[in-house]
């Protein structure tokens, strides 16, 4: 029977793939895209900068999928031409439909970038730790090779027509104090920005993600995640700026706050109700590993940062859960929370919506 079910397995597999490849004219379609785009890109570069860059590699740039995944999008007609110049790798993004020299580029990234850093520290002396800039046409997170691709020529007077067409983004991390009260956007002219000021080299070492969804939207929400290692954050996102000092509240080992102005909340010891009325609600066959407790708040969520050493047995289950109980339309509700392992500490964020008489537990499975 076990190995019937491995043959009609492997089966499917062979009929899902087969006629998920490109036929041999679509192959020599983008062959021709890239030798074309090859050609174009010599002549972009030498038009624009006046030397001859040599070619390391091509890729077809492709249609993004709907929502039904498509194994063999086809090519857009424009190509990524990897190329080098004198030690320096670079990208130019450019047509092969047809002969043409207008492209982008991010041959001057480095410049641009260090410039950029320099504008920084005018106001804030202090070199950061660690800083990301982020500009172009094609910036990805899974893909930042294509960072900092524009058709503007960087001849170190241009700053500013450069950020203002190319929608700069910045990140920087610092591990020392700093003022940042000293930032003026006026000046700096960023689309959108965060400057995070660690506790410690350790701190900053104990988070895990430090983009802070600086491409996506909202930005910052990474802030309140890593808050217990976050000494002060400010955010420039368009023509909003913002100063965060995070203050945590702390019951029973547990930490909490909702990072709203004018906002109550509390935490206390109750009980809750037995760990298998969360089958079905996210979890299955768990044990309850931790006391409960009642949330009251007048804001709209609750971060809560819960120490790992202080949950019994932390390391031993494959999968540790915050288990939510509530009461909805008169209805006695359960669901479980998505959490985070970051640093020291399981967080979650929970949102207190319509819900009444909030409470939660810490359920571990094996």
């Amino acid at each position: 029977m076990y190995k019937t079910i491995k043959l009609l397995l492997l089966l499917s597999c062979v009929l899902l793939f087969t006629g998920c490849s490109y036929s041999e004219e679509e192959l020599q379609q983008m062959e021709q895209y890239m030798s074309q785009a090859k050609e174009n890109a010599i002549k972009y570069i030498q038009n624009k900068y006046g030397f001859q860059a040599n070619i390391i590699d091509a890729k077809t740039e492709k249609y993004n999928s709907g929502p039904v995944p498509d194994f063999t999008p086809p090519p857009t007609g424009n190509v990524f031409v990897e190329m080098e110049y004198k030690n320096i790798d670079f990208y130019v993004y450019i047509t092969g439909k047809k002969e043409s020299t207008e492209g982008l580029d991010n041959y001057q990234l480095k410049d641009i970038s260090q410039d950029i850093l320099l504008r920084i520290q005018n106001q804030i002396p202090s070199l950061p730790y660690r800083y990301s800039i982020y500009y172009g046409s094609h910036n990805r997170l899974n893909n930042l090779k294509y960072n900092g691709l524009i058709d503007d020529y960087y001849d170190g007077n241009n700053l500013n027509t450069i950020q203002e067409k190319n929608d700069m983004k910045v990140v920087c991390e610092y591990i020392q104090d700093v003022d940042f009260h000293t930032i003026n956007n006026n000046e700096l002219l960023f689309n959108k920005a965060i400057f995070i000021q660690y506790y410690s080299l350790e701190a900053f070492h104990n988070v895990s993600a430090h983009h802070y969804n600086i491409l996506g939207s909202p930005i910052g929400e990474d802030i309140y995640k890593n808050a217990p290692y976050i000494n002060q954050a400010y955010i420039i996102d368009h023509s909003q700026e913002q100063h965060i000092k995070p203050s945590l509240h702390e019951y029973n080992g547990i930490y909490f706050s909702s990072f709203e102005d004018n906002e109550t909340t509390t935490i206390e010891e109750t009980f809750v109700d037995d760990a298998s009325l969360w089958d079905g609600h996210g979890a299955k066959d768990a044990t309850q590993l931790s006391k409960g407790y009642s949330i009251q708040t007048n804001a709209n969520f609750v971060y809560l940062y819960i120490p790992t050493h202080k949950i019994k047995n932390f390391n031993n289950y494959e999968r540790v859960i915050v288990a939510i109980q509530y009461i909805y339309n008169g209805n006695q509700s359960y669901k479980t929370n998505i959490s985070y392992i970051i640093g020291d500490y399981l967080v979650t964020k929970v949102y207190i919506r319509d819900y009444q008489d909030i409470r939660f537990t810490l359920l571990g499975e094996k």
